[in-house]
C-alpha cells in the first residue's frame, strides 16, 4: 500500500501551506522523498513522506517521531540536518536539507573499489558524524552505503535515520519482525540482542569492506534463514585471509569493525578516529571528482539530476588559498563555446592580464560566482585561462590550477559537453593522485 494519493497528484502540492513539492527524488521501505520549495524561507529542501501503510501503524508512527527527535538533537557537518517535521493528510513527514551528489552505494557500484585515500576520507567522515550522534544518545541502526551521501565537494553525510532510536527508549519492534537491510545487520541484532554503539561500528566495517573490494561482504539473498545462520555463526569473512594486496591498515580495521563478537570491535567511533591514518586534502578533492565522474557515467533514469539543486557551502582543499563555493541550480540559457580552449591562441602576456598568478584566487572566485549565476560559458573561458596560467607558473598540481580545472569541468557538464567534462575530471583525479604520492 502506498501513499493515499498518486505521485503525479503530488507534483505542485503544498505541504502545510509551506513546502511545495517539486519532483520525486527517491523512495524506500519507509517513505518517499521529494525535492520541495520552502515558500517561507525561499530555499530548496527535501521532504520525506511516510508511506500510507506505515503512517497508519501506531508503532511505526512512534518510531518516525523518534527519527525526528534523533536528527534534531544532532548538529554536525557529517549528519543530515533536520528542519521540520509534522503530519500532512494523515501522513507523517520530515523536512531535511537537500544535498547534491550520490549515495555511496551508487559511487562504489560505478567506480568499483575506491582509492585508499578516498576510503579514509569516507571512514573519517562517517566516524566523526557518529561521534556527534552517539554523544546525544542516538544510534543510527541502519548504516550501509546507500545511507551515506557524498556531495560533489567531497562532503560525506550520514542520512536516512529511519531506523534510529534513542538509546534510552524501549524497543518497540514487534516480536519476530526484523528492522534493517538483512545483509547489513550486525550478528547481535540477528540474535535479538540490544544494539549498542558497536552495532553502528559494525555498519562502518561493512561499508569499509564494500569500498575496499567493490562489493558487499554478504550478497543479497532470499534465503534469510541461511543468511542469518551465517551472520550469527561465521560473520563477515576476514579480509586479512584473502586480500594481501589491499592496504594492511584498512584491512585490519575492516576485520576489527566486522568482528563476530561486539566486544572484539572498537569501543567507540572516537577510538576508530584515533587509529585511522588521516586523509589528505588531495584525497578529499579526489572524492568529489569521483562523484562528478560517476554522475556523468550514470544512465538517465528519469529522476532528478543529483547536481541540479543546491549543496552545502564547502571549502576547496588547497595549500595556498581557500575558496568557498556551493552548487546552485540555474536554467541553461547558454551554448557550449565554439572552442572550450579559446585562450589557447592568446599570448602568455595577454593571458596574464586575464589571470596572473597574483590575482588568480580572486579571478577564481569571480569565475565560480559566474558559474553559480548560470553564466557557464563566460566562467568556462576564465577558468580555462586560469588553468593554463597557473599550470605554466607552478605546474599541473598547483592547487589553484586544479580548482580551476575542476570548475571548468563542472561548467562543461552543465553546458552539455559531457565527454570534455569527463576528460577534465579524469585529469584532476590523476593530478591530485600525483600530488598525494
Amino acid at each position: 500500500m502506498g501513499l493515499p494519493w498518486g505521485h503525479q497528484e503530488l507534483q505542485g502540492e503544498t505541504v502545510e501551506d509551506r513546502y511545495q513539492l517539486v519532483r520525486l527524488i527517491g523512495s524506500g521501505g519507509m517513505g518517499t522523498v521529494y525535492e520541495a520549495e520552502d515558500l517561507m524561507l525561499r530555499r530548496r529542501v527535501a521532504v520525506k513522506l511516510m508511506h500510507g501503510s506505515v503512517s497508519s501503524d501506531e508503532n511505526t508512527g512512534e518510531r518516525f517521531l523518534r527519527e525526528a527527535m534523533a536528527m534534531a538533537r544532532t548538529s554536525h557537518p557529517n549528519v543530515v540536518a533536520l528542519h521540520d517535521a509534522g503530519v500532512f493528510r494523515h501522513t507523517s513527514y520530515l523536512v531535511m536539507e537537500l544535498l547534491d551528489g550520490l549515495d555511496l552505494g551508487v559511487l562504489v557500484n560505478t567506480q568499483g573499489a575506491l582509492p585508499p585515500g578516498v576510503i579514509r576520507v569516507v571512514v573519517e567522515s562517517i566516524c566523526s558524524g557518529l561521534v556527534a550522534v552517539h554523544q546525544t544518545g542516538v544510534l543510527h541502526r541502519d548504516l550501509k552505503p546507500h545511507n551515506v551521501r557524498v556531495t560533489a565537494a567531497g562532503l560525506v553525510v550520514l542520512q536516512d535515520f529511519g531506523l534510529a532510536r534513542l538509546v534510552e527508549a524501549s524497543m518497540i519492534t514487534a516480536a519476530g519482525s526484523v528492522l534493517g537491510t538483512p545483509q547489513y545487520l550486525a550478528p547481535e541484532v540477528v540474535r535479538g540482542e540490544r544494539p549498542t554503539q558497536r552495532t553502528d561500528l559494525y555498519g562502518v566495517g561493512v561499508i569499509l569492506y564494500h569500498m575496499l573490494t567493490g562489493r558487499p561482504p554478504l550478497e543479497r539473498t532470499d534465503n534469510l534463514a541461511g543468511l542469518f545462520f551465517r551472520l550469527v555463526n561465521q560473520g563477515v569473512p576476514p579480509l586479512a585471509d584473502s586480500r594481501p594486496d589491499l592496504p594492511a591498515d584498512l584491512v585490519a580495521l575492516s576485520d576489527r569493525l566486522t568482528a563476530l563478537r561486539a566486544e572484539d570491535r572498537p569501543a567507540s567511533a572516537a577510538e576508530v578516529l584515533e587509529h585511522l591514518t588521516r586523509p589528505t586534502d588531495p584525497d578529499r578533492m579526489t572524492l568529489g571528482t569521483l562523484v562528478r565522474i560517476s554522475a556523468l557515467k550514470r544512465p538517465p533514469d528519469g529522476r532528478a539530476d543529483p547536481f541540479d539543486f543546491p549543496s552545502r557551502t564547502a571549502v576547496v582543499p588547497r595549500r595556498s588559498t581557500s575558496l568557498s563555493y556551493s552548487y546552485a541550480r540555474h536554467p541553461l540559457a547558454v551554448r557550449v563555446p565554439s572552442s572550450t580552449s579559446s585562450t589557447a591562441t592568446l599570448s602568455p602576456a595577454t593571458r596574464l592580464r586575464l589571470a596572473s598568478t597574483a590575482d588568480a584566487p580572486t579571478r577564481l572566485r569571480e569565475a565560480v560566482a559566474l558559474a553559480q549565476r548560470g553564466d557557464h560559458s563566460e566562467a568556462a573561458y576564465i577558468l580555462d585561462a586560469l588553468t593554463k596560467v597557473c599550470t605554466e607558473a607552478s605546474g599541473p598540481t598547483d592547487p589553484t590550477a586544479l580548482a580551476a580545472q575542476f570548475w571548468h569541468a563542472v561548467c562543461l557538464s552543465k553546458l552539455g559537453a559531457a565527454p570534455q567534462a569527463l576528460h577534465l575530471f579524469a585529469q584532476v583525479t590523476d593530478r591530485t593522485s600525483e600530488e598525494g604520492n
